[in-house]
């Protein structure tokens, strides 16, 4: 256990840039990439407005198994949480994604491989999101071009102590009261 939690407490700070035809519309900082079961996924998103605007976000956090025997399977994908935010006038926020204590970390045998990854979906725009309006007041455009860009982030999520695991387990789904 003294491993796992020397391994998931380092921190380097990480940066991606997210960019579509040659244009960078968000950037990604996270402090880390590799987590427990039970910790949070904590990261800032930068929109530098060159020329995109990103209007909304969608991040998930997922695992994806893959079948090892078989490769005409298709993989499958599990959402664990997610968090959707209006960005359309933010040039930073935040997100927070609780990685489930009653999940499974990463892990591969001779038949199938679990692997975690952070989901992003953005809808951006090149479209100006103001218009004028008369005595200098503006309107929000009505209609947008918009297009979708998806990025995916692959994390490393290592099991919890045993000691949190069993806390889980522990509370039951009924409660008494004695009168």
């Amino acid at each position: 256990m003294a491993k796992i939690q020397e391994i998931c407490s380092s921190r380097k700070r990480r940066l991606y840039e997210i960019g579509n035809s040659g244009t960078i519309f968000a950037r990604i900082t996270m402090l880390k990439n590799t987590f427990k079961l039970g910790d949070d996924v904590i990261g800032r998103l930068d929109f530098p407005r060159d020329g995109i605007n990103c209007l909304q976000t969608l991040i998930i956090a997922e695992t994806v198994e893959t079948n090892l025997l078989d490769d005409s399977k298709p993989e499958n994908f599990c959402s664990h949480c997610k968090e959707h935010s209006i960005t359309a006038f933010m040039e930073q926020t935040y997100f927070k994604l609780a990685l489930p204590m009653t999940a499974v970390p990463c892990f591969t045998t001779e038949f199938v491989k679990i692997r975690w990854r952070i989901h992003f979906q953005f809808v951006i725009t090149r479209d100006k999101l103001m218009s004028s309006f008369k005595n200098g007041q503006s309107l929000l455009a009505d209609n947008l071009n918009i297009e979708t860009v998806k990025w995916n982030l692959p994390i490393n999520v290592l099991t919890c102590s045993p000691f949190n695991a069993s806390l889980v387990c522990s509370n039951s789904d009924s409660t008494t009261f004695v009168i």
